[in-house]
């Protein structure tokens, strides 16, 4: 029987990540350049052994949340989600997300895997704000971070290498009471789609 997830969405569910999800394709995932484009993954070969010792480093770590991202009808492992660097007093953590397997991509699965995630960062970890950068390239990540409510807070110049090139890095920020505003903003939305349609 298959575990409870830790966090649920409409479309996904998020587990613990750890040894069970080290198969194969998940490796393959960092060391596609289509997947890697706009992340810091992909400048070396990744590998069963360097998979090994980020699952061991993550569950020592007592101020990071990783969880693998479970899509409902298939139960197939697309992608992971974490919150990193918690910070207990000042309440806040950063949030990353990958979607490894191309083929749910524009699915709504990294929006929906987010929202959860975020969730429980604001009401289980009380915590007060969520940040997040990516380059300056990544149109998608840029536009999901809008879709959950972050604001663009600033441009680091020139912060990531990545192919040979100096590119910048937008970042993010999220506070609790935005995100319950605008998450409470779907919710209604939703709602009342569903009755609509019924």
């Amino acid at each position: 029987m298959r575990a409870p997830p830790l966090l649920e969405g409409s479309l996904v569910d998020l587990h613990p990540f750890d040894s069970k999800y080290l198969t194969q394709e998940y490796i393959d995932w960092f060391n596609d350049p289509e997947v890697t484009k706009y992340n810091r993954h992909g400048a070396i070969t990744y590998n069963l052994e360097l998979a090994k010792e980020y699952i061991v480093s993550t569950q020592k770590s007592s101020d990071t949340v990783v969880c693998a991202i479970i899509v409902k009808d298939t139960a197939r492992h697309v992608g992971n989600i974490a919150l990193q660097k918690i910070d207990v007093i000042s309440k806040n953590a950063e949030y990353s997300i990958i979607v490894g397997n191309k083929k749910y991509w524009g699915k709504g699965i990294a929006g929906d895997a987010s929202r959860a995630i975020l969730r429980y960062a604001f009401s289980t970890l009380n915590l007060h704000r969520v940040y997040c950068g990516t380059s300056a390239a990544n149109i998608p990540m840029q536009k999901l971070a809008i879709a959950l409510g972050f604001k663009e807070e600033g441009l680091r110049k020139e912060a990531m290498y990545k192919d040979g090139v100096f590119t910048d890095v937008i970042e993010y920020g999220l506070l609790k009471s935005d995100f319950v505003s605008a998450d409470r903003e779907l919710l209604t939305n939703t709602n009342s789609g569903r009755k609509m349609r019924e």
